[in-house]
């Protein structure tokens, strides 16, 4: 395979370019090219791509790895934290069928992406892959105990201090008639 070890900015990808034995692309992308802000989550440093590239007839197939490291806010104690992020890709390409005959065009049963002119763009399926590997709640720890709900202290640190509170149930106002 050809390798394109080195740093790319966008990343694009020709497939009338790609040699028989594939290629192998390999290249780090600024986190803000990635333009995830608007998730939640902040990236401060690098996206390390790892991407083995094949073409077979007209569909490019894509797999490989993505390694990056989220900081993230608890969902619990709201304490930032960073968590390694490892997404796996396999995607496959085919052109918009430009070109195409009825006879010859896809039939949808496969999911397929398809590319428009002559470039795929893996930043846009970079992206993509990154966001759905998110977490929806992240949190710092499995145990996190959160906040407390009366003086907001995190419980992580120790006990508040407050008075607990005996939980209310459907006949707790019963409780006063008894005694």
């Amino acid at each position: 395979m050809v390798d394109l070890g080195k740093k790319i900015d966008p990343v694009y990808i020709r497939p009338n370019e790609i040699p028989k034995e594939g290629l192998t692309l390999r290249c780090d992308l600024p986190a803000i090219q990635m333009d995830l802000n608007s998730t939640g989550v902040e990236l401060k440093n690098i996206i390390s791509v790892d991407l083995a590239i094949e073409k077979f007839q007209e569909l490019v197939t894509i797999e490989g790895e993505i390694f990056t490291t989220l900081f993230l806010e608890c969902g619990r104690c709201l304490s930032e934290f960073t968590q390694p992020l490892k997404v796996a890709i396999h995607s496959q390409f085919l052109s918009d069928g430009e070109g195409q005959t009825e006879d010859e065009s896809y039939d949808g049963s496969l999911e397929i992406h398809f590319y428009s002119g002559e470039t795929i763009d893996l930043e846009s399926l970079i992206r993509e892959n990154v966001i759905l590997a998110l977490p929806f709640r992240p949190l710092c720890r499995e145990s996190c105990l959160g906040l407390c709900n009366r003086c907001g202290s995190n419980l992580n640190n120790g006990p508040c201090g407050c008075e607990a509170e005996k939980p209310l149930g459907p006949f707790s106002i019963l409780q006063d008639y008894f005694s």
